[in-house]
C-alpha cells in the first residue's frame, strides 16, 4: 500500500477543521500562521511500513467521530476530569434552517494550561446516514503550541503510542522541521475518508481526527435541493 503524499495538503485539510466560526478569530490567524512550510516538494516518505486502522476506533480526549453531543461531552467529562463549566459551546450559533433553533455547532475547552493547548469538537448533521435531524461529531481539533523540538518528538512518540505504531504514512521536511503523521483506513483519500492526522508546523502541533463524509454528504443534499434551473 504505498502512496505519495503533499505536505501542504495535508495541512491545508487538518486546518480546514477551524474554519467554522469562531468567537474572536484568533484562532483562524494562528492556524493560517501554522500552514507556513516549505513547499511540498522538499518532502520525502519516512515510513518503512504502513498499517491502516479504523479511524473510528481513535479518539482525542475520549471524544469519537460518529458521537453524539451528549456523548461527546460526557467523553470529555470522564477523560479529561472537567465540569460541564469547562465546556465552552460556539458562543453565537446560527439558526438551523429547518427548525429556526440556535443549535452551537462546535464546543472547545482546554487541554492543559497552555496558552494555545485547547481542543475543538465539530458537529455536522448526519445526512451521511440519512439523519439530519441528528448532529454528531465530524472533527474533533486539537491545538498546542510548540515550544520546543523535544516537545514535538514526544508529542509523535505518545500519538505513535496511543494510535499504533507505525502511521499509515508519516514525512519530514528537512530545511523547516515540519513533519506530520497520517492515521487511515487502507486505500485511503484525505479528501473523502477519515483520517487522524498529526502535524507540527512552524508554530504549533495540531492533531486532527476528522470524516470529511459528513460535510460532503451535506453538499450532496444541497446539490438534490437545488438542481440547476435554465
Amino acid at each position: 500500500m504505498k502512496r505519495t503524499l503533499c505536505t501542504t495538503l495535508f495541512l491545508a485539510a487538518a486546518l480546514s477543521a477551524c474554519d467554522s466560526k469562531s468567537d474572536d478569530g484568533k484562532a483562524q490567524a494562528e492556524n493560517a500562521a501554522a500552514s507556513s512550510v516549505a513547499s511540498p516538494q522538499e518532502s520525502t516518505p519516512a515510513a518503512s511500513s504502513q498499517k491502516a486502522v479504523d479511524v473510528y476506533q481513535l479518539d482525542i480526549a475520549g471524544v469519537r467521530l460518529g458521537m453524539s453531543w451528549d456523548e461527546a461531552t460526557a467523553a470529555v467529562k470522564e477523560k479529561m476530569q472537567l465540569t460541564d463549566k469547562d465546556i465552552k459551546p460556539e458562543p453565537y450559533p446560527n439558526k438551523d434552517e429547518k427548525t429556526g433553533e440556535k443549535i452551537p455547532s462546535y464546543f472547545t475547552f482546554k487541554h492543559s494550561s497552555g496558552p494555545s493547548d485547547d481542543v475543538t469538537v465539530h458537529f455536522r448533521p448526519d445526512y451521511l446516514h440519512g439523519q439530519p435531524e441528528k448532529r454528531v461529531v465530524s472533527s474533533v481539533f486539537f491545538k498546542k503550541k510548540k515550544r520546543s523540538q523535544e516537545d514535538v518528538a514526544e508529542m509523535f512518540k505518545a500519538a505513535e503510542e496511543k494510535y499504533g505504531i507505525p502511521p499509515v504514512d508519516k514525512e519530514t521536511n528537512g530545511r523547516s522541521g515540519a513533519m506530520f503523521s497520517i492515521w487511515c483506513g487502507d486505500g485511503c483519500d484525505i479528501g473523502r475518508d477519515p483520517t487522524l492526522l498529526l502535524v507540527s508546523s512552524t508554530i504549533f502541533i495540531t492533531l486532527n481526527l476528522n470524516d470529511p463524509r459528513y460535510e460532503n454528504a451535506i453538499k450532496e443534499q444541497e446539490r438534490k435541493d437545488n438542481p440547476p434551473k435554465f
